[in-house]
């Protein structure tokens, strides 16, 4: 029989949901059970296999052609791919399967214990004792926070925030551990003047302004005043919320705004935090948020600009921290 052909190993327990599965597939590629250009099982045999239905199966298969993984060829069936991202995804291959015979054999001869039972607490024990070996470097607490909580979510391993006063001061900086920095392209200067102090990889991340978290807040016929301390910026932050936004009935008016003016300037546009008027909602810069008292930030009314981390940067992040499956695994 051609290893071409692959054989389905017998029905499993395994996650129920399309990215569940489709990420124990991604496995199966990664480590040689599904070869380069082989046919993956049929939507049919893949949900006896999995205990999904063929919908479910289907979606996951989608996820992998979306991930550059798998192509879909109409009439013949899916089938693994022999791009670019397949291999991104096995390149490491051979040197991980090295370390596990070597480990498995080092258990095996120095101990009586089980090396899957061992391995599998290894892994509780990483996760329980890992300290951050990243870091993303921002202006302010409240984006490097929100980026630093975007890379564990997305690749799950710790990443610390550090803003750009952090380190650059001399009694701080970075933890020893730390060996690469984050950021995006307007704090590159400092990133690199901190990797001169220490064996520092520098990666440029860039980020997309996210609309999503202003879902019921701004609506067709809002008012958004957009805030910064520099004209430049608010300008620049004016573009990106009509991108997000691009409802020509939407107003959206850019405005510079010192920290000290806030206060009063927010009164003006908005009155009080207990009686705002509908329709109407100021966007902050970052740096103007820190600044802001708390009862206007409970107003619901008085919001910061949310970012998120480019989609397509995620592999290059994944590879610049070392992990061996990318942004998959």
């Amino acid at each position: 029989m051609s290893r071409k052909n692959i054989k389905l190993p017998g029905t499993a327990k395994s996650p129920v949901s399309a990215a569940g599965i489709a990420k124990k597939m991604v496995y199966r590629i990664a480590t040689g059970t599904w070869q380069e250009g082989a046919r993956l099982p049929s939507t049919r045999e893949s949900a006896t296999e999995w205990g999904v239905t063929q919908l479910t199966v289907l979606r996951a298969y989608r996820q992998l052609v979306a991930m550059g993984l798998v192509e879909n060829r109409p009439r013949s069936g899916y089938y693994v791919s022999t791009g670019r991202q397949h291999f991104r995804l096995v390149r490491h291959q051979e040197t991980l399967e090295k370390l596990y015979h070597q480990i498995v054999a080092l258990i095996e001869d120095t101990t009586e214990l089980l090396p899957s039972g061992v391995l599998r607490y290894m892994v509780r024990m990483v996760e329980e004792r890992e300290r951050p070996r990243c870091a993303f470097l921002e202006c302010t607490a409240f984006q490097a926070e929100e980026l630093a909580d975007q890379v564990v979510a997305h690749l799950q391993v710790p990443c610390m925030p550090v803003t750009t006063d952090y380190i650059s001061n001399p009694s701080l900086g970075l933890a020893d551990q730390i060996r690469t920095l984050l950021t995006t392209s307007f704090h590159m200067s400092e990133a690199q003047a901190a990797a001169e102090a220490g064996e520092l990889t520098v990666l440029n991340v860039p980020i997309v302004f996210d609309a999503d978290p202003y879902a019921g807040l701004i609506t067709e016929d809002s008012e958004i005043a957009v805030w910064s301390i520099t004209r430049e910026t608010a300008q620049c932050l004016a573009e990106e919320v009509r991108e997000g936004f691009p409802s020509p009935q939407i107003r959206i008016e850019p405005d510079v705004c010192a920290e000290s003016e806030l206060e009063g300037r927010l009164r003006t546009e908005l009155g009080s935090p207990e009686t705002p008027p509908a329709g109407k909602c100021v966007l902050l810069s970052t740096s103007l948020w820190m600044a802001l008292e708390p009862s206007w930030r409970a107003s619901g009314l008085v919001v910061p600009c949310h970012y998120r981390i480019d989609e397509q940067a995620w592999p290059e992040i994944a590879d610049a921290l070392g992990l061996p499956l990318g942004s998959i695994g």
